[in-house]
């Protein structure tokens, strides 16, 4: 996101559209890597995780390639969207393997893993505006789309422990535990002894397929077994996405703004990235011997970034911004990492799988309104100073919602020990 960031004044004035338009085009890839992870999760369930990663990602690095090709606005959107419904494959994967591999210590697993990713916005943004300079917006788009192509060994990797087998349907809602291919089979058998030759018959069968398959995807049982994290946690899940992916897109964009160079203000993503990697890494430290400390450490760190962001616009300096860009950096990071620690220890084990594809498809939802939304507020007050203030107060919002979790859960965890002590 902060590497396409570097080229949205480039693509308003080439494609001759407003920032809430390349806003949305732009974040329609994070959006349907995310939104498509409960269809990444049937694909998992019935094919080989292996081979369904690999050519997802090979998927998305063509997809990213033909980005480069693409003169119409039209076009961009459908091979952002396409990329992104074949990465989803890739997401899903990971966090289930690591799940799977890791069990209590998912958090510390999944901080390092995460530290790759910040490695990659402290290099790449740099890199982008290099290649802009010498190729223009073709070229960099191009060889962004080959760099995507790494896709294809990352994906390669994924293996599912030999002792442990891919998670199995809710059985409540799939038959006692049937998984698709049996159920194939006896729609089949149902659809012969009630001839299928009937239109009417066809298409209620479908329909009810078509149920089965969603209950799949979607584990709405699941998620009514772990009402704390659908009352608290989802919400915060759509408002930190929002935040996250329209500040990283529109950085750039707003030291731009106030007068910097775009030489310059590349180095604000630059910033952020290396606040994310120490937060990640005191982070990966911290869960490995305090995993159940996850909510604290999620609260602290969207303190500090909605502190950050609403700081932003109180000096144009180029020091200052890097500052905030670095603190803001370091919060948002790290509580988008112990957001899915939060998960593992908050939800049993069995509902994961299905809980973290219902939190990718909010991600995406959220994804999806967060450059538009952006966009749409600087199209609205030519201001991205406005911008940065209103993440700020929606951090804040998150905050609220996690202490009050907190809160209750103690309340709870006291209350039940005084009930135990006078039993």
């Amino acid at each position: 996101m902060k590497s396409l960031g570097v080229i949205i004044p480039a693509l308003v004035v080439q494609l001759n559209i407003s920032y809430a338009t390349v806003g949305f085009l732009l974040s329609l890839q994070i959006t349907m890597n995310y939104m498509a992870c409960p269809l990444a999760q049937l694909l998992l369930r019935k094919f080989d995780v292996r081979k369904t990663a690999t050519l997802g990602g090979l998927g998305t690095g063509l997809c990213i390639i033909c980005v480069a090709f693409s003169k119409s606005v039209s076009a961009l959107g459908t091979f952002f969207f396409l990329a992104g419904v074949c990465s989803s494959t890739i997401c899903q994967a990971s966090f289930v393997s690591l799940r799977h591999y890791f069990g209590d210590h998912f958090g510390t697993a999944n901080s390092i893993s995460y530290l790759g990713s910040l490695v990659g916005g402290m290099t790449v943004p740099f890199l982008t505006n290099q290649l802009h300079q010498a190729y223009g917006l073709q070229g960099t788009l191009l060889c962004l789309g080959g760099l995507f192509l790494n896709s294809v060994p990352i994906g390669a990797i994924f293996k599912l422990p030999d002792s442990q087998s891919p998670p199995t349907p809710d059985q409540d809602g799939l038959r006692n535990g049937q998984d698709v291919d049996e159920l194939d089979e006896e729609d089949d058998d149902d659809g012969r002894s009630k001839n299928d030759n009937s239109d009417k018959t066809s298409f209620y069968l479908c329909c009810i397929n078509l149920l089965r398959y969603l209950s799949i995807a979607f584990d709405i049982k699941a998620l009514r077994r772990e009402p704390s994290f659908a009352i608290f946690f989802l919400p915060c899940q759509i408002i930190l996405d929002i935040v996250f992916i329209g500040w990283a897109l529109f950085m750039v964009s707003y030291a731009i703004d106030i007068g910097f160079s775009p030489s310059s203000a590349v180095y604000l993503p630059i910033a952020a990235a290396s606040g994310g990697f120490i937060s990640r890494s005191t982070l990966a430290i911290a869960m490995h011997y305090k995993s159940f400390w996850s909510p604290e450490l999620y609260a602290m760190d969207v303190a500090i970034s909605g502190l950050s962001l609403v700081l932003y616009p109180l000096y144009s300096n180029l020091s200052h911004l890097i500052i905030c860009s670095f603190f803001a950096g370091y919060g948002i990071y790290g509580s988008a990492s112990t957001y899915y620690a939060v998960i593992a220890v908050t939800v049993s084990e069995e509902n994961f799988p299905g809980i973290i594809a219902i939190s990718f498809f909010i991600s995406g939802i959220g994804a999806m309104l967060s450059g538009l939304l952006a966009g749409i507020i600087f199209d609205a007050t030519k201001s991205f100073m406005v911008v940065f203030r209103i993440f700020g107060i929606m951090m804040g919002a998150i905050f609220i919602l996690v202490n009050l979790h907190i809160f209750l859960h103690r309340y709870r965890k006291k209350h039940l020990h005084g009930t135990q002590q006078t039993n």
